[in-house]
């Protein structure tokens, strides 16, 4: 499918004009939308096709005098509060409009659409849209880490007195996650810099103040993802020590047990011989059995607890 826009009062309204828009946005393109795209602006078959892989890595390219008129980025997608997977975006400058190409939907684009946090005043030059996507996605990656960051703290407070699997299967999907994000982000920060390589942007004043509030946005994505990764790691060290510290303490008290049981038994077994015994002929010999398994059991019991294994 796709959508055509323009931009009216710095939000982007949908319009049906075939040729008066700013910004068509085509989502899980079909055969026919892009044999349009190839025909319509003369585009290259990769410049359309590459997108289709979810693993293409970002990067940029030129139409003409080694302009990067395609931008490819990868954009995060939150499919929970602990899974997030990336995606690749074209972003295409051609004919005076901006082509945006992706399969899966994401905050990111919405966010851009109702102008919830634009970073450029005046968004309505092709080159600045590009800039404010790359905003969008790199703000995104902060407002994920956050998320993380919050599921990491959660867990770290219900790691520490239990042994259940499902803990760990939530660091592996946190672990995941982060390792997901540091990649792409570490993929696109060549990328965000080669949109100030734009005819326009070299000549703007405040192409150095645009160029280093992104980087440092995009930096700012880096070190959360670094420094969540380090706290998981963490983490996940701590949880492996309580796991063994309580599968431990289990087992020390398993054996305890056994140990307090197994005097009755034996005692039992030693009298329950087809042999002559001591008191067989007195007639409460089975109560003073009974007190002797007590009292040894009793006696069991205190070592065990001064030596710390109760």
């Amino acid at each position: 499918m796709y959508n055509k826009y323009i931009l009216e009062s710095k939000n982007f309204v949908p319009v049906e004009n075939e040729d008066d828009y700013t910004w068509l946005e085509i989502i899980n393109p079909t055969e026919d939308e892009l044999k349009f795209l190839l025909s319509d602006f003369n585009l290259p078959k990769d410049y359309i096709f590459d997108v289709n892989d979810p693993y293409e890595l970002p990067r940029t390219e030129g139409l003409e005098d080694d302009r990067p008129n395609l931008f490819i980025l990868s954009y995060p997608i939150r499919l929970s509060n602990k899974d997030y997977i990336t995606r690749p975006i074209a972003i295409i400058v051609a004919k005076e409009k901006v082509i945006t190409i992706y399969n899966e939907k994401s905050d990111v684009f919405e966010n851009l659409k109702s102008n919830k946090s634009h970073k450029v005043d005046n968004i309505d030059e092709i080159e600045n849209f590009v800039l404010e996507m790359a905003w969008e996605i790199s703000k995104a990656y902060i407002d994920y880490v956050k998320i993380l960051d919050k599921e990491i703290d959660e867990l770290e407070s219900q790691t520490k007195r239990s042994t259940r699997t499902y803990h760990l299967e939530k660091i592996i999907a946190l672990q995941k996650s982060l390792t997901i994000f540091q990649m792409s982000i570490r993929e696109n920060a060549p990328v965000i810099e080669s949109i100030f390589e734009m005819g326009y942007l070299e000549e703007s004043e405040n192409r150095d103040d645009l160029l280093r509030d992104l980087q440092v946005e995009n930096k700012q994505a880096r070190v959360m993802v670094e420094r969540s990764t380090v706290m998981l790691d963490k983490l996940s060290e701590l949880y492996t020590n309580v796991i063994n510290n309580n599968l431990n303490e289990v087992m020390k008290t398993l054996t305890s047990v056994t140990i307090l049981m197994t005097i009755p038994t034996i005692v039992g077994g030693i009298w329950g011989m087809n042999v002559r015994l001591p008191w067989e002929n007195i007639p409460h010999a089975f109560w003073i059995l009974l007190l002797l398994c007590l009292v040894v059991g009793i006696i069991t019991l205190i070592i065990l607890k001064r030596r710390d294994y109760l």
